[in-house]
């Protein structure tokens, strides 16, 4: 008898629970933006980033609320050399990789430089860092943008939407000890 009433109410409470998720009320999406926040992606000893791999099996970049920002140190270890240099072809896969999760998708990406891109912090870091927002915004691609711009530190409001608005800031402007552009 004992065993009959745990069987019937394994039974009704497995219906019940049943019964009651198909008659939950579907929620609409409340999202209005999502944004990824991505720091130091420029370490890449394989030919992907695992956070970059992650992202593009876990996260939709065909849905348009999707953005990912790039913290800075988008470029190990100094960030990205002249075109013909023995490092420039590793450097520029780098960045690459980072830009292939949105690339030809309706997520954004957006690039702000940081102490390894000015030439963690040596002579010619600003030049570095401008190179590396030249070559990501000379690709033209209209979900995908380094800033601030000229090697300035900002600040730089990018509208997401209607309801969230982000502000770039270059820090390691303000900590590199050679010349660099008055903002």
């Amino acid at each position: 008898m004992k065993r009959t009433i745990i069987i019937l109410s394994t039974l009704f409470l497995g219906v019940h629970a049943i019964a009651q998720k198909d008659s939950l009320p579907l929620k609409p999406d409340t999202i209005n933006q999502r944004i990824f926040l991505i720091g130091d992606a420029g370490e890449m000893n394989t030919t992907t980033h695992p956070v970059i791999e992650w992202l593009k099996k876990n996260v939709d970049w065909n849905d348009d609320r999707n953005n990912v920002i790039f913290l800075g140190d988008n470029i190990y270890p100094l960030g990205l050399p002249m075109e013909g240099e023995p490092s420039f072809p590793h450097a520029k896969a780098i960045l690459d990789d980072q830009i292939s999760l949105v690339k030809g998708r309706k997520g954004k990406a957006f690039f702000i430089p940081g102490n390894h891109d000015w030439r963690n912090g040596k002579m010619g870091g600003w030049e570095q860092a401008t190179r590396e927002q030249d070559y990501i915004n000379s690709l033209e691609l209209k979900n995908v943008q380094a800033w601030p711009l000229n090697g300035c530190p900002g600040p730089v409001p990018i509208e997401l939407s209607d309801k969230v608005v982000v502000v770039l800031i270059d820090s390691q402007w303000f900590l590199f000890l050679h010349d660099n552009p008055l903002g």
